[in-house]
């Protein structure tokens, strides 16, 4: 068995047990154990000719881009290491593969099947003749796994750069379309991200991001704009209802705050649709202040003189209360989607106006929405 176990070790003869090859590790038990000699088969090693041997060594070459060793156990064990260097490589690669929107699972786990199915070869003349056999597909898929590789490795941060790019520009979509250079950029960005095989335009997404973001940031600068006026307005007008009665350092800080941190909320956005629905909270803002305003008022009061002395009776408040909000939405008094001749125009201006009017009777401050 000692003898047995040298030439095995030596790669002059092949070891099969129950019709399968095994590797020295898996060895050990069968030719330990006295029992199992006899599932053991011996047979003699058969090596690749010359011209094979050349053949595996040129495709090596070909598909890793290095030169193995030239006999037979150095070069079959240099292509067990590139195949396994790969295998790696996609293995680490393939949760990001599979996740929406990134390029090469499928040739990921069709490299990874082939290249486990040559390694599982334990012989190298079978080895070395299935190698050959496949030297076309294995050239082919070679090509795929280096853009793999290539991309993950070197491209895969400007893609996601695109793809966080793109997830931003979809709140402004509708505005985008609306420029013919931001249209078309997209147009190209989305054909890109729909590649399946894109490696050869990353090039291309650093310029077609830059048109984007370009009008992307003239659009939203100028809704951020609007939007930033209308709660300044707001601001001052609070501030004024501060002024009126005389608020302190407290009652000041309470009412300007929500409204100044949602300016600030404001001033950092690019999604319009959120720096519209900002802008409209700045109306509840408005309405919040100015009931904590009227709440918190202190009437003044003067000295009462009694008519015709100097004699000071009494104290009487001077001052009048700042007056409710009633919230009007001009919209709740059309009774039609659209309004088209002069009657109809008449007839909203009527309720709205008696509405408006009749909260004016009552005491009220108007704020329409």
């Amino acid at each position: 068995m000692l003898l047995v176990t040298r030439l095995f070790m030596a790669g002059e003869i092949k070891l099969m047990l129950e019709g399968t090859d095994i590797d020295p590790r898996s060895a050990i038990d069968p030719l330990t154990k006295s029992v199992r000699f006899r599932q053991v088969s011996i047979l003699k090693r058969k090596s690749a000719d010359s011209a094979s041997l050349k053949r595996a060594h040129d495709l090596h070459r070909e598909l890793f881009s290095k030169l193995p060793r030239e006999d037979e156990d150095g070069l079959v064990t240099d292509t067990r290491e590139s195949l396994t260097g790969w295998q790696s490589e996609l293995k680490s690669y393939s949760p990001i593969a599979a996740s929406k929107f990134h390029p090469g699972r499928l040739v990921i786990e069709q490299a990874i099947s082939r290249i486990g199915k040559q390694l599982a070869i334990r012989d190298s003349y079978e080895f070395i003749e299935n190698l050959l056999a496949g030297k076309n597909d294995w050239l082919e898929l070679s090509e795929d796994v280096h853009d793999v590789i290539s991309f993950y490795k070197t491209q895969i941060k400007t893609w996601q750069r695109m793809l966080d790019a793109m997830s931003a520009f979809n709140d402004n979509h509708e505005a985008l379309q609306q420029d013919p250079n931001a249209a078309n950029a997209i147009k190209e960005l989305e054909a890109i991200r729909d590649n399946p095989t894109p490696y050869g335009q990353i090039n291309r997404i650093d310029a077609l991001l830059n048109t984007v973001e370009t009008v992307n940031a003239q659009i939203a600068g100028n809704e951020r704009e609007i939007a930033l006026s209308a709660i300044d307005k707001k601001l001052a007008e609070i501030e004024t209802a501060l002024d009126q009665v005389h608020a302190d350092v407290n009652l000041r800080n309470k009412a300007l705050y929500p409204m100044q941190q949602l300016k600030a909320k404001v001033a950092g956005l690019s999604s319009i649709p959120q720096i519209h629905y900002l802008a409209g909270q700045a109306g509840k803002h408005l309405d919040t202040a100015m009931d904590l305003i009227s709440s918190s008022y202190q009437p003044v009061q003067n000295d009462i003189k009694e008519p015709g002395t100097n004699v000071y009776t009494g104290v009487k408040p001077v001052a009048v209360v700042p007056k409710p909000i009633a919230l009007i939405s001009a919209s709740r008094y059309s009774t039609k989607s659209y309004l088209e001749d002069e009657s109809d125009v008449d007839a909203y201006l009527v309720k709205l106006k008696d509405e408006l009017l009749a909260a004016i009777k009552q005491g009220k401050k108007v704020r329409i929405q």
